[in-house]
């Protein structure tokens, strides 16, 4: 028998790194399908990611247009150029409203800069905070310029207007 194995030495090694091969092709072909696998998941992953945040800032958008339009005063507040004749508990109402608007924008364009929303979802969000400072709202002007002023939000409320208003 090792005479055999002796004779055929140049045959076996020429067999061995043919199977040799072909297992490593097939390996690597393997590798290259679960590697497309992998990258459909994390696509998918993606957009269920980018969807359930659409599905929560639409719910939070509702929540905060529901609470400005149920409460007549602080409706009237919001929307006149003036505060006129509002007493001091409407008017920090409406600041606190003011400010949770103004959060709610900065969250959603956070996710949009972090590319966990759908692009669609994001713009609109960013036409409305646009339409928010056009307003001749007084109280969500003075809001604005006094977060302009605040170290704390000047950055992110002007890194805001400038990525969403043109």
């Amino acid at each position: 028998m090792p005479n055999f194995l002796v004779r055929r030495e140049k045959e076996i090694l020429t067999c061995s790194a043919i199977f040799g091969a072909a297992g490593v092709a097939i390996g690597f072909i393997v590798t290259i399908i679960q590697l497309g696998n992998s990258s459909e998941q994390i696509a998918r992953a993606q957009r269920t990611l980018e969807n359930g945040n659409a599905y929560m800032i639409q719910t939070d958008a509702r929540k905060i247009v529901s609470s400005v339009f149920n409460d007549p005063a602080l409706q009237k507040l919001l929307f006149a150029p003036t505060p006129g004749d509002a007493s001091e508990t409407d008017m920090r109402q409406a600041l606190v409203s003011v400010g949770m608007i103004f959060s709610f924008y900065s969250d959603v364009f956070e996710l949009g800069k972090r590319s966990a929303l759908p692009a669609g979802v994001y713009d609109e969000f960013g036409q409305d905070f646009c339409g928010i400072l056009g307003t001749k709202s007084g109280i969500i002007k003075s809001y604005w310029e006094a977060a302009l002023k605040n170290p704390v939000t000047a950055t992110k409320f002007t890194e805001m207007k400038n990525g969403w208003c043109p």
